[in-house]
């Protein structure tokens, strides 16, 4: 897809209201809503989807609207599980019985290097192929 201009303005507008909004609480993309939505209608990046034709109620997805670092940083908590086999993440304050899936700080411990294990992980979130994904021809 190749925005107009005028919509690459209004995308770094945007953008810029989000960095904004998130640089005075990062929490604001883990948040439940009704603890937030006073101050998210208050926002000014609400203010402008109010505004855009055919004014709807908007939700963001944390993957769509987190940065990539942010998304590594909540790895280091004790609700993230990762399957390898289906290449996701599963959140959950409960504890996690799905079949395949493992504490993310579990396998953290098994790799050589803490660092080498978040570049693992950041290649999955940017859905980076590794070695395990190519095929020999």
């Amino acid at each position: 897809m190749m925005l107009s201009y005028k919509g690459i303005v209004v995308d770094n507008k945007l953008d810029k209201i989000r960095k904004d909004l998130l640089a005075k609480d990062h929490s604001l993309l883990i948040r439940d809503w009704m603890d937030q939505v006073d101050d998210l209608k208050a926002s000014a990046l609400f203010d402008c989807f109010s505004k855009m034709p055919k004014p709807v109620c908007h939700h963001v997805h944390l993957t769509a609207c987190a940065s990539v670092e942010y998304l590594l940083y909540l790895t280091y908590s004790e609700k993230v599980y990762y399957s390898n086999k289906e290449n996701m993440f599963y959140v959950s304050r409960k504890g996690c019985n799905k079949p395949g899936y493992v504490k993310v700080n579990s396998l953290r411990q098994y790799w050589h290097k803490s660092d080498d294990f978040d570049k693992f992980l950041t290649d999955k979130i940017l859905l980076k192929p590794g070695p395990e994904d190519k095929e020999d021809h």
